[in-house]
């Protein structure tokens, strides 16, 4: 059996991490992700990889999950993809390079992350942040708090822009 530390995973270990613990996770709301902070980026400077495992009903269906979420803060525009595959590696093909140089843990959602803001991602996995609707909100301080937070992971680059695998 592995030990895993779900406190700080890369990205083989939390897809594995995911796949034993698919129904504990699901039972307890919590998510598996790698995020990160890109300032500049195309893609928006917040980024979320969550990595899911379900178990397939039939062979048409893949096993492997994973749903990237980027966006800027207080902005509507956002970006999605997904990728999935048979496997680890499949879905780790399709991905950016970006998601495998990240760390991963587990956090707690109420509800799911798809179609919402960068705030509204960033205060669902991360409660301590200042509630962005409220009206005395510093943004910059919230910023600056989701940076640092995202910091802890080592989850923090500079870079000029995403590659993806061919």
């Amino acid at each position: 059996m592995t030990d895993w530390n779900p406190d700080y995973m890369n990205i083989e270990e939390a897809f594995e991490y995911a796949r034993v613990n698919a129904d504990v996770l699901a039972k307890k709301g919590e998510i598996v992700a790698g995020v990160a902070f890109f300032p500049g980026d195309s893609n928006g400077e917040f980024q979320l990889f969550e990595l899911t495992y379900q178990y397939p009903e039939s062979e048409d269906e893949y096993a492997f999950l994973a749903y990237f979420q980027g966006g800027s803060l207080f902005s509507s525009s956002t970006t999605e993809e997904s990728y999935s595959g048979d496997t680890f590696e499949e879905v780790l093909a399709e991905m950016p390079d970006i998601a495998e140089g990240l760390n991963y843990q587990c956090f707690n959602t109420e509800q799911t992350l798809a179609g919402m803001t960068a705030e509204g991602w960033l205060c669902e996995i991360y409660p301590q942040l200042p509630d962005p609707e409220m009206i005395d909100t510093d943004r910059s301080v919230f910023k600056m708090t989701a940076i640092s937070l995202i910091s802890e992971l080592g989850n923090s680059f500079q870079h000029n822009a995403p590659s993806t695998k061919n």
